[in-house]
């Protein structure tokens, strides 16, 4: 919609898209593996703080050359995208590997009630501000997410590097996948 309104070619929005959705199969790894090495509250953190300093410059020149928008979208949705592998995976850390499926399924009704709730709020602000009103909802929302994770990182303790599990690239959740995953140590029921 955003790009839309900006008048921009059917191309041009295919190509936005593809890259904002590329970016975040991208930043997988890498910010996987940098939740590895540093606590993963900072990076949780760090991420949260680049994606709202990125929502800002876009709401604040949404008129921005396109080949600057694209690259700012491409960060900016990578580093979405990377959140929820991030929560999950630091999730993990405080749990026996026996209670991940209970914890992941947890966290994925949270998720959905995110998906759901999301496209309620943001068209207030798209209808009241304009299309930009969209980075102006992501500015608030990461950055709530950035102070409450500052805050929190005060009241608990760092993660035990003996507790970290190593971030890992989780199959799609069906049965299959759920046997794919190298942490399950369950046998499964063609081994029963």
């Amino acid at each position: 919609i955003f790009a839309k309104f900006n008048n921009y070619s059917t191309f041009k929005i295919s190509l936005l898209m593809a890259l904002s959705i590329a970016g975040g199969m991208i930043f997988q790894w890498p910010i996987g593996h940098l939740s590895d090495i540093y606590e993963r509250r900072k990076v949780m953190i760090s991420t949260c703080f680049i994606i709202s300093l990125l929502s800002i410059i876009i709401f604040f020149i949404p008129e921005m050359p396109y080949p600057l928008l694209v690259t700012a979208l491409f960060f900016l949705m990578g580093l979405s995208f990377v959140l929820y592998p991030l929560s999950i995976t630091y999730c993990c850390d405080f749990f026996l590997p026996t209670a991940i499926t209970s914890v992941t399924c947890t966290a994925l009704i949270i998720y959905g009630l995110g998906c759901i709730i999301g496209p309620i709020i943001t068209p207030l602000f798209i209808e009241s501000i304009g299309t930009h009103g969209l980075f102006l909802f992501y500015a608030i929302t990461s950055s709530f997410t950035f102070l409450f994770g500052l805050w929190r990182s005060h009241k608990l303790p760092p993660t035990p590097v003996e507790a970290k599990e190593t971030f890992t690239t989780i199959s799609p959740i069906t049965p299959k996948g759920l046997e794919l995953d190298p942490r399950n140590d369950e046998p499964s029921p063609e081994e029963n």
